[in-house]
């Protein structure tokens, strides 16, 4: 068996950091937002109508894009965590064995070492789902769950869109 183990600070900085970027994602959801806006508002009708449609269109891969980042940053925390406390167990396990009686010494050390980890667990921000709102990502209902699309698409220079179901680019069908 290859020896390999798992630095829980370094999975923390490693963790921090793409929260951090994943942070930046909701400012550049806004922009594109006001940009595709403001194109099409120069643009008008049809190419408005279609700006629309890409925008409707691939909202929810945005959400996808958003959600897995959500859950891989969980995923590595949560693994981690059991990591530790996996090769916790084992090694007061074996030591355990070893002694062939209760250790207390063994004990205080593992219970101190939960408190280490309870610890660095409250001080880590949890992710947070990005926030809805005008052009910003919105959290799909769950694995499979139908995806939101905008609540008030952009429709260009204020003429009702041709985009029919609000789920197909450029009204077709």
């Amino acid at each position: 068996m290859t020896d390999w183990d798992i630095d829980p600070e370094g999975v923390s900085r490693v963790l921090q950091a793409t929260y951090d970027e994943a942070l930046k994602l909701e400012t550049y959801a806004g922009n594109y937002g006001s940009y595709l806006g403001g194109v099409a508002g120069n643009a008008g009708g049809l190419i408005a109508d279609a700006l629309n449609g890409f925008a409707i269109a691939y909202n929810g891969s945005f959400n996808a894009i958003a959600a897995q980042i959500i859950a891989s940053m969980t995923g590595a925390k949560d693994a981690t965590i059991a990591y530790l406390d996996g090769h916790q167990e084992m090694a007061l396990n074996a030591q355990r064995a070893a002694n062939g009686v209760f250790d207390r010494e063994s004990e205080v050390a593992q219970r101190k070492s939960e408190e280490q980890m309870k610890s660095r667990e409250a001080e880590r921000p949890e992710p947070e789902a990005p926030s809805t709102g005008a052009g910003k990502f919105e959290k799909s209902g769950g694995l499979g769950g139908e995806e939101l699309g905008p609540t008030e698409p952009y429709t260009g220079t204020g003429a009702t869109s041709t985009v029919d179901s609000g789920k197909t680019p450029g009204g077709a069908a």
